[in-house]
Protein backbone atom coordinates (compact mmCIF):
# COMPACT_ATOMS: atom_id res chain seq x y z
CA UNK A 1 0.00 0.00 0.00
CA UNK A 2 1.61 3.57 -0.99
CA UNK A 3 0.62 6.68 0.71
CA UNK A 4 0.74 9.42 -1.67
CA UNK A 5 2.01 12.89 -0.34
CA UNK A 6 2.64 15.51 -3.77
CA UNK A 7 4.45 18.52 -3.38
CA UNK A 8 3.87 21.42 -6.16
CA UNK A 9 6.26 24.24 -6.13
CA UNK A 10 7.90 26.59 -8.80
CA UNK A 11 11.03 25.99 -7.31
CA UNK A 12 13.58 23.61 -7.95
CA UNK A 13 13.37 20.35 -5.58
CA UNK A 14 16.40 18.06 -4.66
CA UNK A 15 16.60 15.10 -1.42
CA UNK A 16 19.51 15.14 0.52
CA UNK A 17 20.13 13.99 4.29
CA UNK A 18 16.73 12.47 4.71
CA UNK A 19 15.07 16.17 3.41
CA UNK A 20 13.59 17.10 0.68
CA UNK A 21 14.12 20.66 0.17
CA UNK A 22 11.33 23.33 -2.56
CA UNK A 23 13.15 26.58 -1.94
CA UNK A 24 12.69 27.75 1.25
CA UNK A 25 10.36 25.12 2.46
CA UNK A 26 11.64 21.40 3.75
CA UNK A 27 10.09 18.31 4.40
CA UNK A 28 11.92 15.82 6.65
CA UNK A 29 11.79 12.18 5.79
CA UNK A 30 10.83 11.61 9.68
CA UNK A 31 7.39 13.37 9.16
CA UNK A 32 6.55 11.37 6.19
CA UNK A 33 7.68 8.12 7.35
CA UNK A 34 5.40 8.93 10.44
CA UNK A 35 2.59 10.12 8.32
CA UNK A 36 2.91 6.43 6.61
CA UNK A 37 3.52 4.57 10.66
CA UNK A 38 0.30 6.54 11.48
CA UNK A 39 -1.62 5.38 8.14
CA UNK A 40 -0.58 1.73 9.26
CA UNK A 41 -1.55 2.12 12.53
CA UNK A 42 -4.97 3.12 11.81
CA UNK A 43 -5.53 0.17 9.47
CA UNK A 44 -4.29 -2.46 11.96
CA UNK A 45 -7.94 -1.88 13.92
CA UNK A 46 -9.36 -3.37 10.77
CA UNK A 47 -6.66 -5.10 8.60
CA UNK A 48 -2.52 -5.30 9.16
CA UNK A 49 -1.09 -3.35 6.21
CA UNK A 50 2.29 -2.35 5.51
CA UNK A 51 2.42 1.52 3.72
CA UNK A 52 4.85 2.89 2.08
CA UNK A 53 5.36 6.99 1.88
CA UNK A 54 5.89 8.17 -1.62
CA UNK A 55 6.17 12.24 -2.24
CA UNK A 56 5.04 13.05 -5.38
CA UNK A 57 7.14 16.02 -7.23
CA UNK A 58 4.77 18.36 -9.68
CA UNK A 59 7.23 20.51 -10.45
CA UNK A 60 11.81 20.59 -11.43
CA UNK A 61 12.78 17.33 -9.84
CA UNK A 62 16.13 16.60 -11.34
CA UNK A 63 16.74 13.38 -9.29
CA UNK A 64 13.58 12.49 -10.51
CA UNK A 65 13.16 9.40 -8.34
CA UNK A 66 14.92 8.77 -5.21
CA UNK A 67 15.15 6.68 -2.45
CA UNK A 68 16.19 7.80 1.08
CA UNK A 69 15.58 6.18 4.23
CA UNK A 70 12.38 4.49 3.49
CA UNK A 71 10.93 7.07 1.39
CA UNK A 72 10.31 7.12 -2.54
CA UNK A 73 10.49 10.69 -3.93
CA UNK A 74 9.13 11.02 -7.56
CA UNK A 75 8.86 13.28 -10.66
CA UNK A 76 5.27 13.30 -11.23
CA UNK A 77 5.85 13.02 -14.99
CA UNK A 78 7.04 9.16 -13.62
CA UNK A 79 4.41 8.42 -11.03
CA UNK A 80 2.19 6.35 -13.32
CA UNK A 81 5.21 4.38 -15.08
CA UNK A 82 6.91 3.37 -11.33
CA UNK A 83 3.49 2.33 -9.41
CA UNK A 84 2.98 -0.14 -12.63
CA UNK A 85 6.28 -1.07 -12.14
CA UNK A 86 5.92 -2.39 -8.60
CA UNK A 87 5.08 -6.23 -7.93
CA UNK A 88 1.49 -6.90 -7.42
CA UNK A 89 1.57 -8.37 -3.56
CA UNK A 90 -2.08 -8.39 -3.07
CA UNK A 91 -4.95 -10.84 -3.85
CA UNK A 92 -8.29 -8.83 -5.28
CA UNK A 93 -9.61 -9.98 -2.19
CA UNK A 94 -7.27 -8.26 0.21
CA UNK A 95 -7.05 -5.06 -2.01
CA UNK A 96 -10.83 -4.50 -1.55
CA UNK A 97 -10.65 -5.45 1.95
CA UNK A 98 -7.82 -2.80 2.20
CA UNK A 99 -10.21 -0.33 0.51
CA UNK A 100 -12.73 -0.96 2.51
CA UNK A 101 -10.74 -0.13 5.90
CA UNK A 102 -9.40 3.13 4.02
CA UNK A 103 -12.68 4.69 3.18
CA UNK A 104 -14.15 3.69 6.64
CA UNK A 105 -10.95 5.91 7.95
CA UNK A 106 -11.99 8.55 5.74
CA UNK A 107 -15.49 8.50 6.58
CA UNK A 108 -14.45 8.74 10.06
CA UNK A 109 -12.01 11.92 9.46
CA UNK A 110 -9.11 10.10 10.30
Amino acid sequence: MFLLETKAYRAAAFVKDDRLYLGRTTVNGGALRFSAKSLSEALQNSTSAWVQPVVVIWGEFAQHQHAENGVTYLAGSSLSEWLGKQPTKLSEHRVEELSAAVERLREAGA
